[in-house]
């Protein structure tokens, strides 16, 4: 008789409080088609947490689009939270390829971090670039950082090493703006890989 274990999917990165204004692009339960201006409200390399105030169905495919940087993706829908904190539905998404850093954060994989016990998390910020990366810091550096309001650090876009402070999360508008414009749904490729990560045109 051979001894089966299970395992317990775990997240491949950590999740962060990060409130960034969005664009958000789909068919809500009805199946009419929606465009939205909103913001998230926790993300990671793998989803996040947003507000939308159009019912959607989960398993459904959404486009989002950073406000920020401009970079989109598309999303799928998996659960409606069951308690909303910002008095508007709130949907955990999945991101279809999360390669593409949407967020403009990089998480590192547990693997990329130094096997030592400790660690204190943080989302830090390239004083230079702006480059935000949430790393593991040691307790000798997390010091250093409290005490002089950076610590040195390569940066993975500067390519030299650089300044690092804590990174400022995005505060976007104290109230969400729906908007529902009366657009047409763009028709995507179901069994072709989703084609984000590009720069959305100017219209």
């Amino acid at each position: 008789m051979s001894n089966q274990t299970s395992e317990t999917p775990t997240r491949r990165s950590e999740r962060v409080l990060l409130r960034i204004p969005i664009r958000v692009e789909g068919k809500d339960s009805q199946a009419d088609a929606f465009d939205e201006l909103t913001y998230t409200l926790v993300v990671n390399q793998s989803g996040g947490l947003i507000v939308v105030s159009r019912l959607m169905l989960p398993g459904a495919v959404i486009r989002i689009t950073n406000l920020n940087n401009q970079v989109f993706c598309f999303f799928q829908v998996v659960m409606r939270s069951a308690r909303s904190l910002s008095g508007t539905p709130e949907w955990g998404v999945k991101c279809l390829d999360p390669d593409i850093e949407i967020w403009g954060v990089h998480f590192q994989d547990k693997s990329e971090e130094p096997a030592q016990e400790g660690l204190i998390r943080v989302l830090l910020e390239c004083r230079d670039c702006s480059y935000r990366e949430m790393t593991a810091l040691t307790v000798e550096q997390y010091r250093r950082l409290v005490s002089y309001s950076s610590v040195a650090r390569p940066c993975p876009r500067c390519d030299f090493p650089r300044d690092w402070t804590f990174a400022v999360v995005d505060n976007g508008p104290e109230r969400p703006s729906p908007l529902s414009l009366p657009l047409p749904f763009r028709t995507w490729p179901r069994s072709a890989k989703p084609n984000g990560g590009r720069k959305s045109a100017s219209e």
